[in-house]
């Protein structure tokens, strides 16, 4: 896995999700669209989707506070591949107050990336972990 980082960290312009997809798929982040910047047109959650999708997985969205059958983020985490084992994560910023972040965790939700140079998410634990992307299964 080639650690991607950041080229933007401002709170309201940075580009964490588009450097953490580029890191989960081995892409150069020009290679991937730049969501935030995109956003106003659509919502950014739905074309990281897409981005997933034309990939060739199917993926959604399972929020911590999801009531998901009883099972917890980890549970599920456990039984998805994501992508190469890695999954596309949000917690809270801890560079920014009021505000999400995008990091690489593993099956274990131990964050393994943080795309922002200053790293500090890497200190946030497996609880910490507010949503992720689960892929499901690949389309044949």
């Amino acid at each position: 896995m080639k650690k991607v980082f950041q080229t933007r960290t401002s709170k309201d312009n940075g580009n964490c999700a588009q450097a953490v997809i580029a890191t989960l798929f081995d892409l150069d982040i020009e290679e991937v669209p730049d969501f935030v910047g995109s956003h106003h047109i659509k919502p950014m959650a739905a074309e990281i989707v897409k981005f997933y999708r034309d990939k060739g997985f199917k993926a959604g969205y399972i929020y911590k506070t999801d009531h998901n059958m009883g099972k917890s983020l980890l549970d599920i985490a456990k039984n998805d591949e994501g992508v190469n084992g890695f999954f596309y994560a949000v917690v809270k910023s801890k560079t920014f107050e009021e505000s999400l972040h995008a990091v690489v965790v593993d099956k274990e939700l131990n964050i393994i990336h943080d795309p922002n140079p200053n790293g500090r998410c890497l200190e946030l634990q497996p609880d910490d972990v507010i949503q992720l992307l689960i892929t499901n299964i690949l389309y044949g």
